[in-house]
């Protein structure tokens, strides 16, 4: 007569404990290589966009209007209608589709139209010239934090904080990328505690 062998309790734990190990040191690192690949992502979209925005600038001598524009009507703040980046796709496309932030952790408005997880665009126009001739294009990073200060800001200098994963994956700063002249610029920007007045910011090398 054959005597079934069955897992004693002690062995059902320590087989638990092991799996429990074992799972403690997958996910994390599951969860940081989604995280790299978003980082990723973020710089292949505003390289995208960049691009996107150049080919507008030959075209109309200036760039597009800001996200998260406002007009003010009796006295109230109103999204503006056709603000943003949805001006690269009509009425010419310069892109198929805008992108979306997979770091956007909260809805703008854009183009007039709410619960879009975009990104970021601050426009400063030349004075006296109206027309928009520096841009940058921004997303808030694995920390999901705006450091930077983006829309009108760049108008008046503002304060940028760069994300870098070798700061550390979840470290605080944004991912970004300049465009066009900075000489148009009513103020420095100071990027990493350094000062910029009227000269290019250097892109980070992602």
């Amino acid at each position: 007569m054959n005597k079934k062998n069955a897992f004693t309790l002690i062995e059902l734990l320590i087989v638990v404990a092991i799996i429990g190990i074992l799972a403690a040191i997958a996910v994390p690192n599951f969860l940081n290589a989604q995280t790299r690949a978003k980082v990723a992502r973020v710089v292949s979209d505003l390289k995208a966009i960049t691009q996107a925005m150049e080919m507008y600038y030959i075209d109309h001598n200036s760039y597009i209007n800001e996200s998260e524009s406002y007009i003010s009507l009796n006295g109230i703040k109103t999204p503006a209608p056709d603000a943003g980046l949805y001006f690269l796709l009509t009425p010419v496309s310069y892109m198929t589709s805008i992108p979306t932030d997979p770091f956007e952790n909260k809805y703008i408005e854009a183009s007039g139209t709410t619960g879009v997880d975009m990104y970021e665009v601050a426009v400063a126009p030349a004075n006296p010239d109206p027309q928009k001739k520096f841009y940058n294009i921004n997303s808030r990073g694995p920390d999901q934090d705006e450091d930077m200060g983006a829309r009108s800001d760049l108008q008046f200098g503002t304060t940028i904080i760069t994300y870098l994963a070798s700061n550390g994956l979840y470290s605080n700063g944004d991912i970004y990328l300049f465009g066009g002249n900075p000489g148009v610029m009513k103020g420095p920007i100071n990027v990493d505690g350094r000062i910029y007045n009227g000269t290019m910011p250097p892109n980070p090398n992602y």
